[in-house]
């Protein structure tokens, strides 16, 4: 059953210590905003976390948003997100007692969270258009590999005439 380590990971000391920690703990993955309020603020360590070849997936959280996935798709190699997509509505609360709090003083308990469709639907394209380029770029390197195997091919059987040729006139000399 893959396990994913909290948030948590941005409060450690050594982030590349912890990483390998959740390794052997069995984690699969780390979600991460890279040791910053947000994923765009901490996208250096982020980049350093997920460009090792360690058996961990780095999922960046904090701030996603489409902006923020494009970013990350084109500078590092994280293909993972989580994101609450949400959007702050006005209460319809009128009366409202100034005097007192219901939770802690800075969180407004007059506004409502709530997830953004248009949000969602926007990031999901980013990560489908990154896939696109991704598959794309795979396609030119495969089509570079298979130009340069063609290449290689016609410059051996060039070398081989050259070889042949060579050998020909050699025998040639020797025999007049």
């Amino acid at each position: 059953l893959p396990i994913t380590l909290h948030r948590a990971f941005d409060m450690c000391r050594d982030p590349f210590k912890a990483l390998n920690d959740a390794i052997s703990l069995g984690f699969s993955t780390v979600l991460t905003s890279g040791q910053k309020n947000t994923c765009t603020e901490g996208i250096s360590l982020l980049k350093e976390l997920c460009s090792s070849d360690k058996p961990i997936r780095i999922m960046a959280g904090a701030g996603v948003n489409a902006d923020a996935i494009r970013l990350l798709l084109k500078e590092t190699k994280i293909t993972t997100f989580h994101m609450s997509g949400k959007k702050t509505l006005p209460s319809g609360m009128q009366y409202r007692n100034k005097n007192v709090s219901m939770g802690t003083a800075n969180l407004d308990e007059y506004a409502i969270w709530q997830t953004d469709r248009r949000e969602i639907e926007k990031a999901k394209q980013e990560v489908l258009d990154g896939r696109a380029e991704i598959e794309e770029a795979k396609q030119k390197l495969a089509d570079g590999k298979k130009e340069l195997e063609e290449f290689k091919s016609l410059y051996q059987d060039r070398e081989n005439k050259v070889y042949d040729i060579n050998n020909v006139l050699e025998e040639a000399r020797k025999n007049r």
